[in-house]
């Protein structure tokens, strides 16, 4: 008796999962699974995504400069509006230390409004 599994297992297998989307409308599971994996994805994107890219360009930054310590606490990069986002930066070495708590750069992807240029 005891080297055998009941057959009331609360572990669902393969063959269970399978029955039970056939005999059930899997369609409509799948569109919740689906719905709960899209709001994971846009919560990550929204709150961490520019955090652990500021901990991998810390990590790279740091493995090849040697000479100081450079923190990045976040980084974000958009194409479209042409800017560049960073938070908590520390730059320290033995002579001095640098912090930056709030930075941005912004390109000038797209031409520039000139008012002058309109007749009325």
């Amino acid at each position: 008796m005891e080297g055998h599994p009941s057959k009331n297992t609360t572990f669902l297998n393969i063959e269970d999962l399978d029955v039970f989307l056939n005999k059930h409308d899997s369609n409509f599971i799948w569109l919740l699974v689906a719905t709960i994996l899209s709001c994971g994805w846009i919560i990550y994107l929204t709150y961490y995504n520019s955090r652990n890219i500021g901990l991998f360009l810390t990590l790279v930054i740091n493995r090849l400069y040697k000479d100081g310590y450079i923190h990045i606490g976040s980084f974000s990069f958009s194409v479209l509006s042409g800017k560049v986002m960073f938070r908590d930066v520390y730059y320290i070495n033995q002579d001095m230390s640098i912090r930056i708590q709030d930075g941005f750069l912004i390109f000038r992807w797209w031409k520039m409004y000139n008012p002058k240029q309109k007749q009325h």
